[in-house]
């Protein structure tokens, strides 16, 4: 059962790691303060368990008794003497104090404190009147007066198997301890464990019981939710009923906005229609015309001293032929690709495995003997169906203009003719609720400035034209200009409070990416028309290639159909088979992934891995368990920015130039283990002075499992100067950090190759990675490789790394030794396999999929 930590620190979750074994067990808590706020003992309390609560505040005191009727609640202040003295109250702070000085220093930072008396005791006399035989923790939070707590005890005679005492100055990180320390080791207890905010000590009679639940931080094993972060979940529930209303105001909003375009375009003369539908047909007919032309030429660029490329690209198949094989006349492979992880993630800087995915359709578009031909899964037809010309488009933008924008120049034009539309970056259509919404987020300069552009691509004047042709035109561009800013009026004025509204209910905040809208569907010609309701139609022989992990998705009944009775041929690539090893790491069930894996084996004609650890994995926890033995190799992936570093360029980001930093370039999510260094950075944070601590960078998007790395990043306030989280990083921001930084990091728990590790070297930085065997052939064995789980480990690694200067001289020079592998060798493992098996199909004894 997941553990409910009520505590400021998470001490509670510590203290339960030690103590979970025992049964109504029993603690004293001198400052209890609240019952349920910030409270160390209420998860103890709801297990089960009862002690003694010491509060002298009257409010806190009423409070406890009120909600801990099982608990013995005394308003007293613990002291070395028995009497009265003065108390410092800060009304709804924990604050308040004995010591005159502490109340003095917040009072001067423009506190009020209320004083009043309260009765002194000894802790010695209240565990003789109270407690049992056995303490099982005792927990001293006085703001200031530890030592007076101390001097009053018996540790002697009432031996508390644990004691956790605040050990830093009242709000404030400097530590304090040295005052009172000796009291507590002198009575035979051991040092445990500092967690940047309380000392921990065992009886030296229970150490070694005791101890090892102390050698690590709260951590992912400890199964624990924060209840800050369990509360605002609750909240969402809460209002989700709000949220639903919104939406179904919104829709009928959205009913009301097509009524009102509906009656916009029927209120157009028929003769505007006609000359608009005429004008976009030209439109995009030039636009693919000039695509082509700049497709070939970029194809017969990459490939010269070949034979002359015949019919580049044939749009309206949607596909992209390579050019035929030159030097052997041998036949042109028939082979598909599954681009829809592609067209999906858009012309967005790409990571992780959609980097992998344009890369190798890249190289293998431009390679002699493949007619490569990209295709989609439709999730609604349970089917591979062709790309539409759109999608085309996109295709191509993004796998040969991924760094610059796409630029077709038209012919000079004459004197007098204004110059043709710069061809637009494209994606997918998106929905018309996401065009309304683009358009309503726009500045009115920003709608006439989008409303004039979209006008002058669809509606092109020139001189070549007739006059009252360009007349008509000018009268077209006016009247949907008028009814135009008619609409966005109406935009601005409605959807503006309604998003406002569902944003501040619901607590999300989304960024748009950037598109540029299509034609619709319903414009499309016929023949384009058939191409988007078309399923992939295979034949004996051909190849299918899948590199995307398509276990969200794949109907795997209807895969083995296109296999085992279309005779195709499918390359597939294993990455990785952490959720065998790890399920814990992996955010849906382990079946999920297990199928995947199998299916892929039952059915492939070769796995290309992307590293012998996770070729030695898959055979381990798949092939051999489940009788499989599919043919396999595995590749390296290159490291793509350091390849393209001079076509994508270096672009500083401002907030660091001139600062020392670390990065880590990964995914936020359980398995990356950004949690340790945000533990060992805390712990840097007191043996480092500040100037010499450089800035930990993490670079990459939130993923699933990231609540502690939330609390330990939001809570945490005193990593704040020296912590940064850089969401949207471009490629070539992140060639400047790579190049710029001390050194990163790679502690994963566990990964299939470890991508960033190699990239940080490739521009000679070091790296300190985890010891798991992806990252050691990743880094070619030249780095330091520790324990993901040793934090002191990493500590005293990252310590040596940031404050011994030859150290980091002699990392550089094994840096400087990596020497990685070709760009193209992972698209050539790929390209070999689909030779080999289309080979294998047209030979007499070709192989059938295994069983």
């Amino acid at each position: 059962m997941t553990f409910v930590s009520y505590a400021q620190n998470l001490e509670d979750v510590i203290l339960w790691r030690a103590l979970k074994d025992v049964t109504e067990g029993f603690y004293i808590d001198v400052g209890a303060w609240d019952p349920r706020e910030d409270s160390v003992t209420l998860a103890f309390y709801e297990r089960g368990w009862r002690g003694i609560n010491v509060e002298p505040d009257p409010a806190k005191h009423a409070a406890l008794e009120r909600e801990r009727p099982g608990d013995i609640n005394l308003r007293v202040a613990l002291a070395e003497a028995a009497g009265t003295r003065p108390f410092y109250v800060f009304p709804g702070t924990g604050w308040s104090t004995l010591d005159p000085a502490i109340a003095r220093r917040h009072k001067d930072a423009g506190h009020s404190y209320e004083e009043q008396f309260v009765q002194l005791s000894r802790l010695a006399d209240i565990c003789e009147l109270h407690a049992p035989a056995d303490i099982h923790f005792l927990k001293i939070d006085v703001e200031g007066a530890e030592a007076a707590v101390l001097a009053g005890a018996d540790l002697k005679r009432h031996r508390p198997w644990i004691i956790m005492i605040e050990a830093t100055l009242p709000n404030s990180p400097s530590e304090s301890h040295a005052e009172w320390e000796g009291m507590v080791l002198g009575a035979g207890y051991q040092f445990a464990y500092f967690d940047g905010l309380n000392r921990y000590y065992v009886a030296q009679e229970r150490a070694e019981q005791l101890l090892p639940s102390f050698s690590r931080p709260p951590n992912v094993f400890d199964d624990f939710i924060s209840i800050s972060i369990l509360q605002r979940a609750l909240h969402y529930h809460d209002v989700q009923p709000g949220i639903n209303e919104l939406e179904d105001r919104f829709r009928s909003l959205r009913g009301e906005l097509e009524q009102h375009f509906s009656r916009q375009r029927n209120e157009d003369d028929s003769r505007h229609q006609e000359m608009l539908r005429a004008a976009e047909a030209r439109a995009r007919e030039a636009e693919q015309r000039a695509i082509d032309a700049e497709l070939r030429a970029r194809l017969a660029e990459a490939d010269v001293g070949r034979a002359p490329l015949p019919q580049a690209v044939e749009s309206r198949a949607t596909r992209v032929e390579a050019l035929p094989m030159a030097s052997s006349g041998g036949p042109v492979r028939e082979v598909f690709y599954d681009a829809g992880l592609i067209l999906w993630f858009g012309l967005r800087p790409p990571v992780g495995i959609v980097r992998v995915e344009q890369y190798v359709a890249e190289l293998l578009a431009r390679e002699p003997g493949i007619s490569l031909r990209f295709i989609a899964y439709d999730q609604e037809r349970r089917a591979y169906r062709y790309l539409s010309d759109e999608e085309q488009t996109q295709i191509n933008s993004i796998l040969f203009e991924r760094y610059r924008a796409v630029e077709v120049k038209a012919e000079e034009p004459q004197a007098g003719t204004e110059p043709a539309a710069a061809m637009p970056e494209t994606a997918i259509p998106p929905s018309f609720t996401r065009r309304v919404l683009n358009v309503s987020r726009m500045s009115p300069e920003q709608f006439d400035e989008f409303l004039a552009r979209s006008l002058g691509r669809r509606l092109p004047i020139s001189s070549q034209q007739s006059r009252w042709g360009r007349l008509g035109k000018r009268v077209v561009r006016r009247s949907a200009a008028a009814g135009s800013r008619i609409a966005y009026g109406v935009l601005r004025t409605t959807i503006g409070p309604l998003r406002a509204g569902r944003q501040a209910l619901a607590h999300l905040a989304r960024a748009d990416v950037h598109t540029q809208a299509l034609p619709s569907a319903n414009d499309l010609d016929a023949k384009t028309q058939t191409v988007l309701t078309d399923t992939v139609a295979f034949k004996p022989g051909d190849t299918l290639i899948t590199i995307a992990n398509t276990w969200d998705y794949m109907d795997y009944g209807y895969l083995t159909d296109v296999v085992r009775k279309d005779g195709v041929r499918l390359v597939s690539v294993i990455y990785d088979v952490i959720a065998m090893e790890m399920p814990f790491t992996t955010p849906a069930s382990l079946h999920i992934y297990h199928r995947h894996w199998v299916e892929l084996g039952h059915l492939s004609s070769h796995l290309v891995a992307i590293s012998r650890h996770s070729l030695d994995t898959y055979h381990r926890f798949i092939g051999e368990p489940n009788d499989l033995d599919p043919p396999m190799s595995y590749a390296y992936l290159p490291n793509f920015l350091h390849e393209r570093r001079e076509e994508i360029g270096e672009k500083p980001v401002p907030e660091l130039m001139g600062r020392r930093f670390v990065v880590f370039c990964s995914t936020i999510e359980t398995r990356k283990n950004h949690q340790l260094l945000l533990h060992a950075w805390e712990r840097l944070r007191q043996q480092v002075s500040p100037e010499e601590l450089p800035i930990l960078v993490f670079v990459g998007g939130w993923g699933w499992g990231t609540e502690t790395v939330r609390l330990l990043s939001e809570r945490n306030w005193r990593l704040r100067d020296h912590l940064r989280i850089l969401n949207k990083i471009s490629d070539a921001e992140l060639i400047w950090l790579y190049r710029n930084a001390d050194f990163t990091t790679f502690p994963a728990l566990s990964e299939g190759f470890g991508l960033a590790a190699a990239e940080s070297l490739s521009f000679g930085t070091p790296v300190i990675v985890a010891d798991c065997p992806a990252l050691i052939e990743a880094s070619e064995g030249l780095m330091p490789a520790i324990d993901p789980l040793d934090v002191p480990g990493w500590v005293a690694e990252l310590r040596r790394v940031i404050t011994d200067p030859a150290y980091m001289a002699e990392l550089r020079s094994r840096a400087a030794q990596y020497r990685g592998v070709g760009y193209n060798e992972f698209a050539y493992a790929i390209r070999d396999a689909v030779l080999k098996e289309s080979e294998a199909t047209t030979s007499p004894a070709g192989k059938q999929p295994h069983a």
